[in-house]
Parts: C-alpha cells; structure tokens; sequence
C-alpha cells in the first residue's frame, strides 16, 4: 500500500513538473499572445482552411473538421497543462 502511495506522489511531481513548463512558457506576456494568435486562426468555421492548415491536399469539410477538432485538442491541452498547475502550485 505504501508503495503506491509512493508511486502516486512521484507521478503527482513529475506531473507538477510538466504543467510547470507549460505555465511558464504560455503564461508569460509573449506565450499569452501565442495562445491567442492561435485561438485566433482556430475559432474561424470549420469548413475554411486556415493559416493553421499549411497543406496543399484537396480535402473534404468532414476531413478539414477533423484536422481542426485535432489542433482544438491541442490548444485545450495546453490550456488545461496550465490550470492544473495554477490549481496544484
């Protein structure tokens, strides 16, 4: 029992440790405008290739959807990389 409680800690600090890195890299003046720029060219329709989308393929609504929901995940990991921090510091 003691020994997971030990495994459970260490996986709490490293993650402490990773969010640790997203807050500062993103919660700073310039990583703030970062997020934003990429909120930015993210919030657009989902059916309208983006400057987040630096393809040249012929691609149907469906797939173009798919590829933006994939970069929104990335963008609420980010975002949840820092409140987690934020909230366990």
């Amino acid at each position: 029992m003691e020994n997971n409680n030990q495994q459970l800690n260490d996986m709490a600090k490293e993650m402490l440790k990773a969010t640790e890195a997203y807050f500062y890299a993103f919660k700073s003046e310039t990583g703030m405008k970062v997020l934003d720029d990429l909120e930015r060219i993210l919030n657009g329709s989902l059916l309208v290739v983006t400057a987040a989308c630096d393809f040249q393929a012929e691609i149907n609504p469906g797939q173009l959807m798919m590829i933006r929901e994939g970069q929104n995940q990335v963008l609420r990991y980010i975002k949840a990389m820092i409140k987690y921090y934020e909230d366990n510091k």
